[in-house]
This record gives C-alpha cells, sequence and structure tokens, in this order.
C-alpha cells in the first residue's frame, strides 16, 4: 500500500467517524447542552465550508486528492453516495444526499436553538 492511498483511508475514516458523530448529534443536541451549541457550531461551519467549496466537502476533496497521487482513481460526486454504493450495494444521487444533509443540519440547528431559548 502507497502512502498516499493510506493518507486518503485515513481521511476516510476520520470522514466517517465524523460524520456518524454529527448523525448522533440531533437526540443529543436535546439532551445535553453544551455539547449542542458545539455541535450547531461544528453544523454551521461545515455549511459555510461547502459553501466556499462549491457544494463539496473538505474531506471529500482532501481524499482525493490523495487518491489521485496513488493508483487509485478518485470519485466524482458525494462521500455518502460513493460509499454507500462501494459498501452496501445502495444507488443514492449526490444530489439526494446533500438535500438530507441540509435539512438534518437545520434540524440540528433548530434543536440547538430550542434548547438555548430561555
Amino acid at each position: 500500500m502507497k502512502k498516499y492511498e493510506i493518507y486518503a483511508n485515513f481521511v476516510l475514516v476520520f470522514h466517517v467517524v465524523f460524520f456518524l458523530l454529527l448523525l448522533a448529534s440531533l437526540p443529543l443536541a436535546f439532551f445535553v447542552g453544551w455539547y449542542g451549541i458545539v455541535v450547531g457550531v461544528i453544523v454551521m461551519l461545515t455549511v459555510l465550508q461547502w459553501r466556499f467549496a462549491k457544494g463539496e466537502c473538505i474531506f471529500t476533496i482532501i481524499e482525493n486528492h490523495f487518491r489521485a497521487k496513488s493508483s487509485k482513481r478518485a470519485y466524482q460526486g458525494s462521500c455518502i453516495a460513493h460509499y454507500l454504493e462501494q459498501w452496501f450495494s445502495i444507488k443514492v444521487q449526490s444530489k439526494s444526499v446533500d438535500i438530507f444533509l441540509y435539512f438534518y443540519f437545520l434540524l440540528i440547528i433548530l434543536a440547538v436553538l430550542v434548547k438555548l431559548w430561555p
């Protein structure tokens, strides 16, 4: 295994763990006050990052950069859509993933605001 492939796999593992923590954040935002604030800030920064990177996730950009430097081919579109198909044979369009994430992140932000509202 070449070093760039190892770097790409490391970014992928970090990305998956980060994503799973964000998915678990909606229920936790209601029950743990400080966690909701931290997650709310992370979600807002993530959405801002998407805007500046033209809809691309920074982790996907970095992973594809390392994949292109190794012998592996970089993929197009959403990381989630790509790996759902590759790992679980579930075909999802990148646009569907984007819509889901925007609504889910909106729910997290609303949960944080409800928790903070006096």
